[in-house]
């Protein structure tokens, strides 16, 4: 009885960190050579456009979410480390064919592939072989299949998708911004010595 009680137990316990692992959102610091975005993988069916939702309404510590954008093997391999499975990302050539866009985030409408299976890289692609293809009416949706991408219909679904979330960049601030804080603070010390 006891080891059908352990099994049992064990069973329950792979369960409980096997669901827990897919909703941890990790950090990919510069210090490992990242960006200092955070990335999960969130195991559950869905079509693209749902999984799009799903992200974008999605927050970590008040980070708005989104497909992820993928813009080295660095970063892939980061992604991959995640869940090594078939996931939704954010890139689609839905409004104009063959013109493959990051849909959201910081990249958003920067498109990263023009053309077909021999078509031009602008910016990082790790297109499966004789991919994209758009084998089927609309194969508009980017899909991350262990280490490679394929072009999607919009009509299957995946068994996950990788999310995204980042702090917006803040501008440094310019010379000409300090000169004119450290005049004012000059000129606010002299008023104060005045006085």
């Amino acid at each position: 009885m006891t080891r059908y009680f352990t099994a049992a137990l064990l069973a329950i316990f792979s369960l409980a960190i096997g669901s827990a692992a897919n909703a941890v959102v990790v950090q990919w610091t510069v210090g490992s050579g990242g960006n200092d975005h955070y990335y999960e993988f969130v195991a559950t069916e869905l079509l693209w456009v749902d999984a799009r939702g799903a992200a974008t309404s999605s927050t970590h510590l008040g980070l708005t979410g989104y497909l992820a954008t993928v813009t080295s093997q660095a970063e892939e391999d980061f992604l991959l480390s995640l869940a090594h499975s078939e996931g939704w990302l954010g890139g689609t050539d839905q409004g104009d064919e063959g013109k493959w866009i990051w849909a959201d985030g910081p990249e958003a409408g920067q498109m990263f592939w023009d053309g077909g299976p021999s078509g031009t890289a602008h910016g990082f692609a790790s297109w499966w072989v004789n991919q994209p293809d758009n084998a089927g009416a609309g194969e508009d949706y980017l899909d991350l299949r262990f280490g490679e991408w394929n072009d999607l219909n919009g009509n299957f679904t995946r068994t996950g998708y990788y999310a995204e979330y980042n702090r917006p960049l803040v501008p440094e601030p310019s010379t000409f911004g300090l000169l004119g804080l450290g005049l004012l603070g000059i000129g606010l010390i002299r008023r104060k010595r005045r006085s």
